[in-house]
């Protein structure tokens, strides 16, 4: 093979590496972002509940 085309294909391989890793952190963020909204909607039904039972 010759050493200008393993460069190209070195050269792409990293693009599609690097554009995984975006990948992988966007959808841990999107993760994380729903996993935090039903734990903090859980937490707010749990207070109403609780403050129901107060009255």
């Amino acid at each position: 093979m010759e050493k200008e085309t393993y460069k190209e294909i070195e050269k792409i391989a990293d693009n599609l590496q690097a554009a995984a890793g975006r990948k992988k952190c966007r959808e841990i963020e999107r993760a994380n972002s729903f996993y935090e909204g039903y734990e903090q909607g859980i937490e707010d039904m749990l207070r109403s509940i609780r403050q129901e039972g107060r009255k």
